[in-house]
């Protein structure tokens, strides 16, 4: 294993961590036993709702020792005050990552765990077979299958081993990590425009990758390049986006998010064009989502996001569909949430429908009979 690349097959990192928080300590990786180390934090909504499942899996395999490492969390206290809150609906050991150090700015455990297997949020989990060799790389909610065979013996290490490895070259992950310190290393020396061309370097010579990556080229945009940011959005929206499935929603989102900051809560987009641009993608995803048959909350996520870009657009009435059959799609899901949200939406578009004048009949005259055109 190099210093700075962990894969599945690779020897375990050591642990370092600050302080062990609840269960016994672990010490270090004893041959024979089973572990499973994820990352997490305080502030991450899927960490939280890992916690109920992990759980559940350290009582079906007494013999595996479960850790969670909170990682990336300013204050250990706040993380200690957490765990002792949660008592026994936190049923495996605990720990906090070591303080951030000079090499990168990030903890032991994010740095020599998470960023050299490549991950690049959280939660990750990671299984630790018997030999001490990495098993198995991904999110706690899918681990079941992989921890049930590493338990078992029936774990094919080697190939799972090759077939990680080769996915890593399949999809650049090694091109996307250097292309992402490039731009952190920018953004730290205050170089945005750095970063920015970084990006671009980047997409010129791989340009699958800017499905993924755009969405965060677009942002710095937002905070360098006013002149370019719009042109880079159409870009995103006609170039990169119809291969990308998916990726029109979040670009519509994005846009609906970024200029409707500074003037309320309630105000419209900080520009007319940014909100026909947001308008566009999410007819775009619209249009795509009536092809498929998608779950009812990503159907209402559309409309709701779509009723919002339509209505700081000034096009109340069309806003006011979408708004209502974001409401009949929220029901379905039952997802009580969107709909208390949906419904203040509603009230909204109801509101701008109003009061917009009713447009005035047209009168066509042709000789001597003139006829009262429907407005």
């Amino acid at each position: 294993m190099s210093q700075t690349e962990l894969l599945i097959g690779d020897p375990a990192p050591a642990l370092r961590v600050s302080g062990f928080l609840k269960g016994a300590p672990i010490p270090a990786f004893e041959p024979g036993t089973v572990y499973v180390v994820e990352c997490w934090a305080t502030w991450c909504g899927p960490c939280l709702r890992s916690i109920p499942h992990l759980t559940t899996l350290q009582a079906t395999y007494p013999q595996v020792r479960i850790l969670g490492v909170a990682v990336m969390e300013p204050d250990p206290e706040k993380v200690r005050a957490f765990v002792e809150e949660r008592g026994d609906a936190l049923g495996y050991t605990v720990a906090t990552d070591l303080p951030p150090d000079e090499l990168g700015g990030r903890g032991w455990m994010h740095r020599a765990w998470c960023r050299a297997a490549y991950q690049m949020g959280i939660p990750t989990a990671f299984i630790v077979d018997r030999a001490g060799r990495i098993a198995w790389i991904g999110h706690p909610m899918e681990i079941d299958d992989a921890l049930n065979a590493v338990v078992e013996d029936t774990w094919d290490l080697a190939a799972r081993a090759k077939a990680h490895r080769d996915e890593i070259v399949a999809q650049k992950v090694r091109e996307a990590a250097a292309m992402n310190a490039a731009v952190e290393r920018c953004r730290n020396a205050g170089d945005l425009a750095g970063a920015i061309d970084a990006y671009d370097e980047t997409f010129a010579c791989h340009p699958e990758l800017e499905a993924a990556w755009g969405l965060y080229k677009l942002g710095l945009q937002f905070t360098v390049d006013k002149a370019g940011h719009k042109a880079y959005a159409r870009h995103l929206i006609e170039v990169v986006a119809p291969q990308s499935p998916g990726l029109h929603l979040v670009v519509g989102m994005t846009l609906l998010k970024a200029y409707r900051a500074g003037a309320g809560e309630n105000a419209p987009l900080s520009d007319d064009t940014l909100a026909r641009l947001a308008v566009d993608a999410l007819l775009k995803s619209e249009d795509s989502v009536a092809q498929q048959s998608s779950p009812p909350y990503a159907m209402a996520q559309i409309k709701e996001n779509l009723a919002e870009a339509l209505l700081a657009s000034g096009r109340t009435r069309e806003a006011l569909a979408r708004a209502q059959s974001a409401r009949d799609w929220a029901t379905k899901a039952d997802a009580a949430a969107v709909l208390a949200r949906i419904a203040d939406l509603i009230v909204r578009c109801e509101g701008a429908a109003e009061a917009i004048p009713a447009a005035s009949p047209t009168v066509v005259c042709v000789g001597d009979v003139c006829q009262i055109m429907p407005a």
